[in-house]
């Protein structure tokens, strides 16, 4: 019997890419940008290289480079074409306005109640496949987690259950970080501080500064100050950023970002998210740090830090 290729089909590729159809034949064809499988009826199928690469050379193609000249370029060296000149993403497709995107979340909070790892890896895997990277993080993992947390807070959802979560949700989105970028990409390192324990909202932090071209450093949860800023001295990161889940009203987390603010290289960048940030408005604003309200908007503080200059 023969093995099933695995691989998307063009109509996901143009959903993800933001390229037509037609376009991706083009380029096939005449330069040879990608060579995707072929399923056993002949239809194209493309792996998640093919589709990176895609992405890639619509970004390098919008700000007016010849599809030509790029089409023979590595990964490596696109990679490098994107972060010198900074260009900007073109968005994964959302599964947000999808009829069934209340019912994936739902599917995915039943397997975690039941305890079915395989389950809820299976729903990650499938729509990770059907909406990429980014739609998978923004409307299903990042609601999922958020309603899971929820339910915990109110003792509605046993421990066991969010730790499976945890551990389904951070094995699976470790299988798929970005190729690597090169030594040149600017370095987020993200992480927790003292008192916060939640380490997944750092962790898809992580996630999205590699989908957007930097190199990045997850520290996990529960750091001190001095901790947090020897990595970043030592490592001349760009930027630190920090998730703030639960507890909201922790009365020496203040105290610990204006010491950590204070550590910092003054070119190193503080951000700081999560869902219990906003109860802590005041500090963030004292330590001059960069509230950032969701991922869309970490994105965009990335984009515009990467042309600040790397600390010495």
């Amino acid at each position: 019997m023969t093995e099933a290729k695995i691989g998307c089909p063009i109509k996901v590729v143009v959903r993800r890419t933001g390229l037509s159809a037609h376009q991706i034949r083009i380029w096939e064809r005449r330069h040879q940008a990608v060579i995707p499988q072929r399923s056993e009826g002949g239809h194209r199928l493309y792996s998640e290289a093919d589709i990176e690469r895609l992405q890639l050379l619509h970004r390098a193609t919008s700000a007016g480079h010849s599809i030509g000249q790029l089409a023979g370029l590595s990964a490596a060296e696109l990679h490098a074409l994107v972060e010198r000149e900074g260009l900007g993403a073109i968005p994964d497709g959302a599964i947000a306005a999808a009829p069934d995107a209340d019912a994936r979340v739902a599917r995915c909070l039943s397997a975690v109640e039941r305890l079915d790892g395989a389950t809820l890896a299976e729903e990650l895997a499938r729509t990770h496949a059907e909406f990429g990277q980014q739609g998978l993080v923004e409307a299903l993992i990042t609601p999922l987690m958020t309603r899971i947390g929820e339910l915990w807070h109110q003792g509605r959802l046993r421990i066991a259950s969010e730790h499976l979560a945890s551990a389904v949700v951070r094995s699976f989105i470790g299988r798929f970080s970005a190729h690597p970028h090169p030594a040149t990409a600017p370095l987020l390192i993200t992480t927790t501080p003292t008192g916060q324990r939640h380490e997944l909202g750092a962790l898809l932090t992580a996630h999205v500064a590699l989908a957007a071209g930097w190199q990045a450093l997850f520290l996990g949860p529960d750091l001190p100050a001095e901790e947090i800023a020897g990595a970043s001295r030592r490592t001349s990161a760009r930027a630190v950023a920090l998730s703030l889940v639960f507890p909201s009203d922790d009365p020496h987390l203040a105290d610990e970002l204006a010491r950590l603010a204070s550590m910092l290289d003054p070119q190193t960048a503080l951000l700081i998210g999560g869902q219990a940030a906003p109860a802590y408005q005041a500090a963030i604003t004292a330590a001059r740090a960069i509230q950032v309200p969701d991922l869309a908007a970490l994105r965009q503080e990335l984009d515009q830090l990467r042309t600040l200059p790397t600390p010495l």
